[in-house]
């Protein structure tokens, strides 16, 4: 049974939802043909929201910058009285903008069989026509198959390129290239640069190679897990009914019709009008998030003009499920053209942020490479000057950089993340994209579904009561049972007779009965299939009772009966018919004048009445939902066996039954949900539950599984309980916040800052878009944001969140395709590991760094002193691609040093008040410079299109963040105000800031259009970037910036290179090995061939020693040391160079393993 027949006590029942539910498919709605003047009047509320938008960005501006802003509009108004024009009856009237173009449930059946000039023959389903086999034919080529088109897949060749193109990659390639090039122009001197440059370019490829080869796995994986269509479908064709494959079905048309058959158990195929209907349930749980069935019917005059689509009770949509009933239907969209389909491509046209991972190691990347061209370029030119040859000084150069460029930190984070997500897919985690591994331990904030994903989805038992007593039958058994509760028993009084009405006083079914119970399904209404699953779980003759007691009379749940009656066959003393009656507790109850207790029936006495009023509050109270069971043993004489029941007739009795019990069901949280939403609060990280359902719902199952435990949380519903207030901070009690969907588009951005400061948040009656829009929200702030899902309505959310998880068992397609990794088990505890691989990744990489300076300072002196050459470039490739590259593998597998510890650290980066003040100005500094550099095109295109691009009231704050618009058209320029300040934050590309301006229909979008297009070219954002770096100041300033924070420990929270790492690569530990190694070095030739450190600068100066035909080399005591003994003596000394790197290396192993304590204390011990 659905909320309507059984009206247990949550407030859904009592308060109206319909605007709040005509919210629930935003996503539908969005790219709908209008008219003119609903284009204009969007017109005029997009201004009038970019106005007020402008204004909030100001006031934070001035909250954060300290400096006052004077945007003004075309009207020569300030955004203030702009701000104060929108009154709140204009937005109070603000209509919908969530239409569509289906019309057809508002038509009567006539007029529907007119409009599709056929017969429909609503009493007789099976004497409709149909399309005809020429009509099939026809529409399958003008419509294509009933399939949601894939999304665009990438070519196998381009992905290959894609992990080809990494940064470090590109590098190795290059370096590589030009050891070929050295080789090339003297193959003598240079041969071994053939083999170095091979091997550089070789690593570039196996480095893509290994990433390419898990992409695929993963993507083979994927592929075997489409289910979004059904396989087949029941059709009406010709007068007949066949079955046939659901891509077959074609929607009707202006001369025919498509007519389909739906039952309990199946998913609706396509998008369908009913025109008759028996009892008909449907799940739109994957659509909207609500959990609770809807009940469908056929109407014969249609819906009124005000009812949307999506609540109209005579459409069913594609991708839903008959619990119950069945239905015949006329086939109106299929394919795209469905409301799933659109929710489909509203994903698709979102776009996906780069992962944290992959934004820190890029800008490691960058740095490095700067670093190290820079630095190969002036020893180059310093080679140069010193009178060495293009051809040494340029294999010289290139040494240089391929000292700085760790070759094997690339392989070692693929093959570290590999081993990562393979580890985790034994714990059942499927990880579509390997730098999503990590993304998960960088999460500070993970919104949650609530229906398949906190809870089973699946009603369960928790309850009964009989006799005056409460019974808890809920999951874990008695060990479970709440104090004031009796653990179930099943001699206990009415419960056999409950278990038995739960067995047969029902329409639900399990879909076999030659398997194990534990893997039936139950098909049917939410609540009878839980009933019928209890039962079975309690009866060990559930598949013989209806053998046993046959159903010979029922009477289906209806809204105005509030109740259903079956009659069976079932012996007593008096006769052979028992009556059975479940429903509405307060509509049972007053059917009753008697109550069953031990084993018989007694009249109701006034005690009896408040123990019933008692425990049926009890139930409500915790938000369960309630029925109540009664019966009647029919006396022979008055119904004797082959009496014909008859609902016409009314010839059964509905009075004088006896009470026997209530029982309370609850959509029960999964198993370790509690506890895992525990471990991630303990680790820091913010917990959203955004949810389809009522408010008090998400409230009620919040508290259970202890998402909610304020005392007195904040509830918005309407405009009235506008603006948020700042949260405000007491030990004893969290704050909390509940917000309906229907409050959101009023929200402001202080709202919304306000909002996700709170310390629990729940987000009701969301669709699709404003799920899309909570969590861009929070990434603006600077969360990383998590978002974990099953259905359609989820999926856009999903790709757009920096992690995207999806559950396998009760996912859509829709919602794997868009997220970057499956729950394999639908486990929500599984989510909570995962922070221990950035531990280990950083870790790997401080070690891995840690040898270059012992790399790249011989380098250096051997130009500068000169001394002779320490390393020579096999060397380092054997340091970096040879012993470094398989003990790094080990920190894969390294164990936390601390478990409790690491998951009760903060995030990396956690995000409070002050992060988000100095995320928010460490970057306007290089947005403004970007910004700035584009102004001038920008400027030139608005010229052609005759915009004007003045901005009298602009100021520059001395490059912390520029609100002067120069050369961008006046709209452009108050939207790049308003929303990229608080939307975009965290998007820093110059690409997706124009995207933004691109895709809103605003004055001057032409020019914005023209300017995107150029930006989106790699060489054209390059070319930006190079001027700026030219021409703009700022960019320098946000460079220095950039680099002080990262000395001085100025960046909030953690990076995976940060200043701590650097410090200890680069200056403490890399200084130990680099003295170490050239201590060794000069140890050897000393002690092994009498060649002090002073004769070894005096000879390199000379550069015609220590090669293989070197003159004789008179020492300082007047010896002399032969040619092939300088040779040999070199190459022993840079052997103990490389040997003393790795000894200390060793060492540094232990350093960084042990990396919260002393690797000589208590690690070292164990």
């Amino acid at each position: 049974m659905s909320d309507q027949e059984a009206p247990h006590c949550r407030a859904v029942d009592d308060v109206p939802n319909t605007t709040e539910k005509r919210q629930g498919m935003a996503a539908l709605f969005h790219g709908v043909e209008k008219s003119a003047a609903e284009i204009e009047s969007d017109e005029v509320r997009r201004e009038k929201s970019r106005v007020a938008a402008a204004s909030i960005a100001a006031d934070v501006r001035e909250r954060i910058a300290g400096s006052g802003l004077a945007l003004t509009t075309g009207k020569g108004k300030s955004v203030v009285e702009e701000q104060e024009a929108v009154t709140k009856q204009e937005i109070d009237q603000k209509p919908s903008s969530f239409r569509t173009d289906i019309v057809d449930h508002h038509l009567s059946l006539a007029s529907l069989a007119d409009k599709y000039s056929t017969t429909i023959n609503s009493r007789n389903p099976l004497k409709s026509q149909g399309l005809s086999p020429s009509d099939i034919v026809e529409r399958a080529m003008r419509h294509g198959p009933n399939a949601l088109t894939p999304p665009r897949r990438t070519p196998w060749y381009w992905k290959f390129f894609q992990c080809l193109g990494n940064l470090f990659n590109v590098l190795l390639g290059a370096a590589g290239t030009g050891y070929l090039i050295t080789y090339a122009i003297n193959q003598v001197d240079y041969f071994e640069n053939a083999y170095i440059g091979c091997i550089l370019i070789g690593v570039a490829f196996i480095n893509a190679g290994i990433e390419f080869y898990e992409l695929q796995k993963i993507a083979a994986i994927l592929g075997s897990f489409t289910n979004l269509i059904p396989a087949q479908a029941e059709v009406i064709r010709s007068g007949q009914l066949k079955t046939v494959l659901a891509r077959e079905i074609v929607p009707g048309g202006r001369y025919s019709i498509h007519i389909a058959l739906i039952r309990a158990g199946a998913k609706v195929p396509a998008d369908m009008v009913l025109f008759h209907s028996t009892d008909c349930k449907v799940d739109m749980s994957s659509l909207t998030g609500e959990s609770d069935p809807l009940g469908r019917t056929a109407l014969e005059n249609g819906t009124s003009p005000d009812v949307e689509a999506i609540d109209a009770p005579n459409m069913v949509f594609n991708g839903s499920v008959i619990v119950s009933g069945e239905a015949y239907g006329i086939v109106i969209g299929t394919g795209d053209a469905t409301v799933l389909g659109k929710i489909a491509e509203l994903t698709k046209a979102e776009k996906k942020r780069r992962s944290p991972l992959s934004s820190e190691i890029h800008r490691f990347c960058h740095t490095i490479s700067v670093l190290a061209t820079i630095t190969a370029l002036i020893f180059f030119l310093f080679a140069v000057a010193r009178g060495r040859n293009f051809n040494y000084a340029l294999t010289f150069g290139i040494g240089i950089l391929v000292a700085w460029i760790p070759q094997g930190l690339a392989v070692t984070v693929t093959m570290l993340l590999t081993i990562a997500g393979r580890r985790m897919a034994e714990r059942s985690v499927l990880v579509k994209d390997l730098h999503g591994v990590e993304t998960l331990g960088a999460v500070t904030m993970l919104a949650t579904d609530k229906t398949g994903t906190l809870t089973k989805n699946e009603m369960t038992v928790v309850n009964l009561y009989t006799s005056g007593i409460v019974w808890f039958a809920g999951p874990g058994g008695p060990k479970e049972c709440p104090v004031g509760e009796r653990p179930l028993k099943m001699d206990g009084s009415g419960i056999p007779q409950i278990l038995h009405m739960s067995a047969t006083c029902t329409r639900a079914r399990f879909d076999r009965t030659d398997i194990p119970l534990e893997q039936r399904v139950a098909l049917g209404d939410a609540t009878e299939a839980g009933l019928l699953r209890w039962a079975g779980s309690k009866l060990m003759n559930i598949d013989k009772l209806p053998v046993l007691y046959p159903k010979v009379f029922e009477v289906p749940f209806t809204s105005d009966t509030k109740c259903h009656i079956s009659i069976h066959r079932k012996g007593h003393l008096t006769g052979g018919l028992t009556l059975h009656m479940k429903g509405a507790p307060e509509v049972v109850w007053k059917r009753c004048s008697t109550v069953w207790i031990d084993g018989k029936a007694v009249p109701i006495t006034d005690t009896d009445e408040k123990q019933f009023v008692d425990a049926h509050a009890k139930m409500c109270a915790k938000g369960h939902r309630v029925l109540a069971f009664a019966m009647l043993q029919l006396h022979g004489k008055k119904y004797p066996d082959n009496w014909k029941f008859d609902k016409e007739k009314n010839n059964f009795p509905t009075t004088d039954l006896t009470f026997v019990g209530l029982v309370s069901l609850e959509d029960p949280p999964k198993t370790g949900v509690r506890q895992a939403i525990g471990q991630v609060r303990s680790a820091g990280i913010k917990v959203v539950m955004v949810t389809g359902d009522h408010p008090l719902t998400a409230e009620s199952v919040g508290r259970s599984i202890n998402l909610v435990t304020s005392l007195s949380p904040t509830r918005l519903s309407y405009y009235d309980d506008l603006p948020v207030a700042r949260p405000i901070r007491d030990r004893d009690n969290a704050s909390c916040v509940i917000l309906s969907g229907s409050v959101l588009p009023h929200l402001t951005d202080s709202d919304w800052l306000h909002i996700l400061l709170h310390d629990e948040v729940v987000f009701a009656r969301t669709s699709p878009a404003q799920k899309l829009d909570i969590v861009t929200r929070a990434q603006a702030l600077g969360h990383i944001v998590g978002v974990t899902g099953d259905g359609v309505n989820d999926a856009a959310a999903l790709k757009k969140a920096d992690l995207g998880i999806a559950m396998n068992k009760t996912g859509s397609d829709v919602s794997k395709e868009a997220a970057g990794m499956v729950l394999l088990d639908d486990d929500f505890a599984t989510i909570v590991k995962g922070r221990l691989i950035f531990w280990n990744l950083k870790k790997a990489i401080k070690y891995s760094l840690t040898h270059i300076m012992a790399e790249v300072i011989p380098y250096l002196l051997f130009v500068l002193v000169p001394i002779p050459q320490c390393l020579t470039s096999i060397q380092i490739l054997a340091v970096d691609l040879g012993f470094e590259l398989f003990i790094t593998l080990s920190f894969a597998f390294e164990p936390p040093e601390d478990e409790e510890l690491i998951m009760k650290m903060p995030p990396r980066r956690p995000v409070t008040e002050e992060s988000i003040m100095a995320v928010m100005h460490a970057r306007r500094l290089r947005r403004d410079a970007k910004r700035r550099a584009m102004d001038e095109e920008i400027a030139a295109e608005a010229g052609e299109a005759g915009l004007s691009t003045e901005n009298e009231n602009a100021e520059d704050d001395g490059g912390v963040r520029s609100d002067s618009h120069e050369g961008i058209p006046l709209a452009v320029a108050t939207y790049t105000e308003s929303h990229m300040l608080m939307a975009r934050l965290v998007d820093e590309d110059a690409e997706l800031l124009m995207e933004d301006i691109r895709q809103q229909n605003v004055v001057g979008a032409e020019a914005a259009e023209a300017a995107a297009a150029r930006i989106r070219s790699r060489y054209e954002k390059l070319w930006f970037e190079v001027r700026a770096v030219l021409t703009q100041p700022g960019y320098w300033r946000a460079q220095y910036r950039a680099w002080r924070e990262l000395t001085q420990g100025f960046i909030v929270g953690e990076r995976l290179v940060d200043g701590d790492v650097m410090m200890w690569a680069y200056l403490e530990g890399g200084v130990i090995e680099c003295c170490g190694g050239l201590a060794t070095f000069f140890a050897v030739l000393w002690f092994s061939f009498g060649i002090s450190g002073a004769d070894a600068v005096r000879a390199q100066k000379g550069r015609r020693y220590f090669l293989p035909h070197s003159p004789p080399l008179e020492l300082g005591d007047g010896s002399y040391v032969l040619g092939d003994a300088q040779f040999e003596a070199l190459k022993q000394a840079q052997s103990g160079f490389y040997l003393s790197v790795l000894i200390i290396q060793v060492w540094n192993l232990f350093a960084c393993k042990a990396r919260l304590r002393l690797p000589f204390g208590k690690f070292m011990v164990e």
